[in-house]
């Protein structure tokens, strides 16, 4: 599983490590979060996952997205989730967008933070 180094503001206004992480399963992205080890700063948020994919244009399309609730990290502590992948069939590059709201609502968006383009097969 391929890790991106993102730096995130928390709900307490600090900055911390997030690293995203990704991996093709199928028609499925997996995808995992965690914070810094031994990071004191807690991210806490509601997560949204986003999966976005490259058209021919080179412009990055939303092929699926998903509410995964409430996520907080205080050292390593990992959220998982499973995209579907539905879009265009065969390769194709993509990326992750992880979303940090402080509501549950999904209303009040706190940071963004993302991984790089891969392919997925």
């Amino acid at each position: 599983m391929a890790c991106y180094e993102n730096s995130v503001i928390t709900s307490q206004g600090k900055r911390a490590k997030l690293f995203v992480c990704a991996r093709n399963n199928s028609s499925y992205v997996d995808v995992s979060l965690r914070g810094q080890p031994g990071d004191t700063k807690v991210i806490r948020g509601y997560i949204q996952l986003i999966l976005e994919e490259a058209n021919q244009y080179d412009a990055w399309i939303q092929v699926s997205s998903q509410n995964e609730g409430l996520w907080a990290d205080s050292t390593v502590k990992d959220k998982t989730a499973r995209i579907v992948h539905s879009y265009y069939p065969g390769k194709s590059i993509v990326r992750v967008i992880v979303k940090i709201y402080s509501d549950a609502n999904y209303k009040y968006l706190i940071d963004i933070a993302s991984t790089n383009a891969f392919i997925r097969q």
